[in-house]
Formats: C-alpha cells, sequence, structure tokens
C-alpha cells in the first residue's frame, strides 16, 4: 500500500517509548489535536468559498490528504530513528543540529498567539462598544486584554507541565465552536427564509476569477499539523506507531470534514460580501444570537492560545537541552517570555509586519514540506518507489513557494 514502509525493523504494534508522566489516552489526544487546528482561520473561511462551493471543497479535502503524508514522513522517521522531536528527527538523521528547526516551531507558534491578542482585543472591543457605546479606552486596549489573558487564561498553563488543564480548556473550546458553527446555520436559515436562498445569484461550483492562491495559502496554513504532531503524540499512553498514524489520521479527518460544515453554512451567510473580511462583522450586532457568538468566539480563541505555548518552548529549550522534564522554574520562565514575546509582537505594523509575517510563512512552508521529504529520502530504504515521487514534489513545491513569497 501507499502509506506503508518496512515494517521488518519496528514493528507497527511495538511500544517506543515509555509511559511519561503526561501520558494521555487517545481521546485526549483527539480533543487537543483538534483544538490546535482549529483557530481564527474559522472567521475568513467563508472568504476562501468565493472561488466556488465545488473548488474549496476539493482544496479542503486536497491539502488534508497532503498533509496527512507530510505528517505520515515524520511518523516513519519517528519509528525507524526512535525520534520522538523535530530536532531529535533532524539529528538522527545524521544531519548536523540546526536551530533553525526549533525556529521553526517558535516563529510560527508566537505568530498565531499574536494574531490571536489581536483578534481578541479586535472582536472584544466590537462587542464591548455596541453594548456600551462610552465604553472607557483602556478597556479593549491590546495590552490591557492581552496581559488579562495571560494573567488569567494561560497562566495556569504556563506553570505546570502535566496536560490535565490543558485537556480540560481543548474540551471546552471545542464545545464553544461547534455552538459558534450552530449560530453560522442558524443565520444561514434565517437569510434564506427572509430573503431566499442566494437571491444575488452569486453561489458557483468554481470561479477562478477570485483570489485562487488567497484560498489554497490559507488551506496549507489551516493544515499546518507538524507544530502540534509532537506536542500531542509524544504523551500517548501505549505510545506506538500505529496509534500514533490513527490519532494523527482520523483527527484530519474529523478536520476537514468541520472545516467543510463551518466554511459552506458560514458562506451561505457571506456570500460575497465585501464589507468585511470577517464573518461576525457583517451581523446584526445588536442581535442576541450576534452578541452570543461573539463572546463564544472570544473564549473559543482564549482557550486556544495555551496550545500553542508547549510546542513554542519545548523547541526553545530543546536548543540548549533536550529533556523530558525540565526544572520548574525554566519551564515556567520559558513560557512566560513566549507569551510576552508574542504581545510585543502583535504590536507589529507596516514592512516590519509584512516581514515577520513573510518569514513566518516561509518556515511555515519549509518545515511542513521540504523537511518531511529530506529526512524520509534518509530512511527511505525498503520504501515503495511510488514515494521518492512523493520526496520530490514536496521539495520542489516547497521550494518553489518559499520562493514565491518573499517576491
Amino acid at each position: 500500500m501507499f502509506f506503508s514502509g518496512n515494517n521488518n525493523q519496528v514493528n507497527e504494534k511495538e511500544r517506543l517509548k515509555p509511559r511519561s508522566k503526561r501520558s494521555i489516552t487517545m481521546l485526549s489526544g483527539y480533543v487537543l489535536l483538534l483544538n490546535c487546528y482549529i483557530g481564527m482561520g474559522q472567521q475568513v473561511l467563508p472568504i476562501q468559498y468565493q472561488c466556488g462551493i465545488g473548488f474549496t471543497t476539493f482544496i479542503n479535502y486536497f491539502l488534508a490528504l497532503v498533509s496527512y503524508y507530510s505528517g505520515w514522513m515524520f511518523l516513519h522517521v519517528m519509528k525507524e530513528k526512535r525520534a520522538f522531536t523535530l530536532e531529535d528527527c533532524w539529528v538522527k538523521c545524521g544531519l548536523p543540529f540546526s536551530p533553525l528547526i526549533s525556529f521553526g516551531v517558535i516563529i510560527p507558534c508566537i505568530g498565531f498567539i499574536s494574531y490571536y491578542f489581536m483578534y481578541i482585543r479586535q472582536f472584544w472591543g466590537e462587542f464591548i462598544r455596541n453594548l456600551y457605546p462610552q465604553t472607557p479606552y483602556f478597556v479593549d486596549n491590546l495590552y490591557v486584554v492581552s496581559l488579562f489573558l495571560i494573567g488569567t487564561v494561560s497562566f495556569p498553563i504556563i506553570i505546570q507541565q502535566k496536560l490535565n488543564l490543558l485537556i480540560v480548556y481543548s474540551y471546552i473550546s471545542l464545545i464553544l465552536i461547534v455552538i459558534y458553527v450552530g449560530g453560522n446555520i442558524y443565520w444561514a436559515i434565517n437569510n434564506a427564509k427572509q430573503f431566499g436562498f442566494d437571491p444575488r445569484k452569486e453561489l458557483k461550483l468554481y470561479d477562478l476569477s477570485k483570489p485562487v492562491v488567497s484560498c489554497v495559502s490559507y488551506h496549507i496554513g489551516a493544515y499546518t499539523t507538524y507544530i502540534f504532531l509532537f506536542f500531542v503524540l509524544n504523551d500517548l499512553e501505549n505510545y506506538t506507531h500505529e496509534r500514533c498514524k490513527k490519532l494523527f489520521r482520523n483527527s484530519l479527518i474529523i478536520f476537514a470534514i468541520f472545516n467543510s460544515i463551518s466554511g459552506i453554512s458560514s458562506y451561505f451567510v457571506y456570500f460575497n460580501n465585501q464589507g468585511s473580511n470577517y464573518l461576525l462583522s457583517i451581523l446584526p450586532r445588536s442581535h442576541i444570537v450576534t452578541r452570543v457568538q461573539y463572546v463564544l468566539f472570544i473564549l473559543m480563541l482564549a482557550f486556544t492560545i495555551p496550545t500553542l505555548i508547549d510546542p513554542a518552548r519545548r523547541s526553545a529549550l530543546s536548543i540548549v537541552l533536550s529533556l523530558e522534564q525540565y526544572p520548574h522554574f525554566i519551564w515556567w520562565t520559558t513560557g512566560f517570555l513566549v507569551m510576552l514575546l508574542s504581545l510585543s509582537l502583535s504590536s507589529l505594523t507596516g514592512k516590519y509586519l509584512i516581514l515577520f509575517e513573510n518569514i513566518e510563512k516561509a518556515m511555515v512552508i519549509a518545515l511542513q514540506f521540504i523537511l518531511p521529504g529530506i529526512l524520509l529520502a534518509k530512511v527511505s530504504n525498503g520504501l515503495s518507489k511510488i514515494h521518492f515521487v512523493g520526496i520530490v514534489l514536496f521539495i520542489t513545491i516547497g521550494s518553489i513557494f518559499c520562493v514565491y513569497i518573499f517576491l
């Protein structure tokens, strides 16, 4: 089969590492991964469907498959080399240690956190000023809101190494986003009753006159999985290659289906609206359903931010020393530094923001596509020849995308 390799070296069901103090069940693994995947993108998802329901749905599932193949490459290297981090995979494949691998995790993580800070402040400002127009300016100040989130929601995650609370946060976040999408479905049905379905005849199977590159880029970002792959899988109880593949594969399937439901339902509300880049901003703000959706989405983002802390600080610490368990002071200090750096980046504007975004995008492309291709080439003995085609395509297309970003 295509996604099969040389099973002679390591059995699929062999336990690859002992149970850790942070061990989690498969169900907790699903919840953590799904919370990692689902984020701010749900607000801009309907815009991508302007390229056509059929086209965007195809892109969604195609890039989910591509993302799975990328993750499969990492997991194959993990199995063959007994390597449990990206940095470990790189070194055990005989390549010289490079902090760029760690920065390829750190920079996207702090970038996502900084974006979440900005979006939470924006949505909170829109929400509170609609309720109370005379709200003092500091109530929706970026630093006030962000520091409040760090001190309340994120602080308990920063100071502990166990995943128990993060799993609870992930359950809360997923419940919130499901209810939020239910609100989108409500608006789609409500609008269809009032104005008829697609009154302006905007619905198309495909429309390549719309920003196709933006649609593809969005979905590449949505399926950026390498950041969270080892972070979640490393703490699985009964850590086997078979269970890792199952968890990763099924979580991607669930996420792809959720993306379709959320994207199509929200597009039936948004259609080709040009008034805003965000779905919430076009809804009637004084309506109770919209107000509830604002609260749901703000809280969902707040409970998603902590999932980005651990991958960033583990990669940061691995530059100096890679350990299963770090001294408590070093652990929480690094977590605070991650959050404060993210907060400082959230105030970037102009050419500096564009430069940071380009660096972030290039690192995501490089580690999502180029890196797994390079690593798989190092452990390719016994693999089907079709994988050599995959290696060449991943490295070539990834390199082209990285160059295109800076053009």
